[in-house]
């Protein structure tokens, strides 16, 4: 199954490096592909430098996963033609995982109109003012509505990458990958790890 990372300048890498580590750790069931609109090198706000290939909206299938970071806010701002490629990757993507204010980037196409979404801290302006509609869920770590997972922080990325991993393939499987990263996954009388 393809997992496909949409970067973007000053995206933050410890938001990657969750979903990055728990389906880069299973390689015989995961696929990560790094993509960017522009197919180059990507900066993070930490400096990283990734090497991306470029999107090509027919192409996303399995799971789309779009992290935060100080870059989000000018990421889609009246750019018509970056909305359109994000709604088109979203009806392309099985699940969707969005990571921190990844899900303001997201909201801003209109997709997340009526969905449960975890609240994340920061941007109180920007959330009330280009993501009216969605129900802000706090007090979370992670919210799945449908296909579209969200958290709240880089350390609840992992939680929701596990609970993806668990809806998408199987609970044993997202606990062997927890074991293989060294990360304490414990069932709550929810069901989600």
């Amino acid at each position: 199954m393809n997992v496909n990372i949409l970067l973007y300048d000053d995206f933050d890498i410890m938001h990657l490096a969750g979903p990055a580590s728990v389906f880069g750790s299973f390689q015989k069931k995961f696929h990560l592909n790094y993509l960017s609109v522009s197919g180059d090198m990507i900066n993070s706000t930490q400096g990283v430098k990734v090497w991306t290939e470029p999107l090509d909206v027919e192409e996303i299938d399995g799971v789309w996963v779009l992290p935060g970071g100080r870059g989000a806010r000018r990421l889609i701002h009246q750019n018509e033609k970056y909305v359109d490629t994000l709604k088109k990757c979203m009806a392309r993507s099985d699940a969707c995982l969005l990571v921190a204010n990844g899900a303001g980037i997201l909201a801003q196409t209109g997709l997340l109109y009526r969905r449960n979404v975890a609240a994340y801290t920061g941007g109180e302006n920007w959330k009330r003012m280009f993501t009216a509609g969605i129900n802000w869920i706090s007090d979370v770590s992670w919210v799945a509505d449908g296909k579209i997972y969200s958290c709240r922080d880089a350390m609840a990325a992992l939680d929701m990458s596990l609970g993806a991993v668990s809806d998408l393939v199987d609970v044993d499987v997202a606990a062997q990958i927890a074991e293989s990263i060294n990360y304490q996954w414990e069932l709550d009388e929810t069901g989600y790890y």
